[in-house]
Formats: C-alpha cells, structure tokens, sequence
C-alpha cells in the first residue's frame, strides 16, 4: 500500500516549473502539462485552431501530432525560461516565449521539443516528496 502523500503534487512547481538541465550547460525552467495556465491556454487555442487540432489528432488519437500543434502554447506556458543557450556570436539568447517557439518549431532542435515535452509530461518530477528528497541531497 501507499499513503496518498506520496502522490500530492507540489503545486507551486508545477505553474511556476523546475529547471532540467538539459546538455552543454543548459538549463531549462519547464512547468508542467497540469499546470492551469497550460491547461486554460491548450483549451483556448484548441477551440481557436479546432480544424488545425482535429487534423493533428486524426482517428488514430496520435496525441504526439497534437502536442506538435500546441507548440505554440508550450512556448507561452511550458517553456519558461533557460539558462546558457547563446548565439553563433558567442552573445546570450534571452529567454522570451518568442524565442521559445522559434526553437520548439525548428526542425533541427526536434530533441529539444522531445525533452521539453517529456519533461512536462513527468509527472513523478512534480510530486512534492520527490522534490523534497531533492532537496535533501
């Protein structure tokens, strides 16, 4: 048996995200996919891009093709933010939702749309105990 404890989320981490470091020295700060703001903007751009999102998710329900079109909603409320990602001119690339979605959607950083999309979707990194036993280390 389990106490239910074990599987209470840690609120706060989930809306305002965790960094993951992600290679090289890149850190990403990823909320996650039950965070509200998640939930209320994939809602919205769902009943926006009804048609888009319908396409996506075809008879089959490939939920990865409708992830796919909600990129621009993870840049917006996932994606928060990122540590040491610079340009070709050596200068640092600000974090803002617009730099977010040019990365997510660039076919060559498909692995970074991969890891932010996992990351978001590992529930058990939100749960309160297994932050606090990070926390603890």
């Amino acid at each position: 048996m389990a106490k239910m404890s074990k599987f209470r989320l840690d609120i706060e981490t989930v809306e305002r995200g965790r960094w993951v470091d992600w290679r090289d020295g890149v850190r990403m700060l990823i909320a996650s996919v039950d965070s509200p703001a998640y939930v209320r903007a994939a809602r919205e751009y769902s009943r926006e891009n009804r048609e888009a999102c319908a396409a996506a998710l075809g008879e089959d329900q490939n939920y990865r093709a409708l992830f796919d079109e909600l990129r621009p909603v993870f840049a917006k409320t996932i994606l928060l933010g990122w540590e040491g990602i610079e340009g070709e001119d050596g200068n640092p690339i600000p974090y803002s939702p617009e730099n977010a979605l040019e990365f997510l959607t660039d076919p060559e950083l498909v692995h970074l749309w991969d890891f932010v999309l996992s990351s978001a979707q590992n529930v058990a990194a939100y749960r309160r105990s297994v932050l606090e036993a990070v926390r603890k280390n």
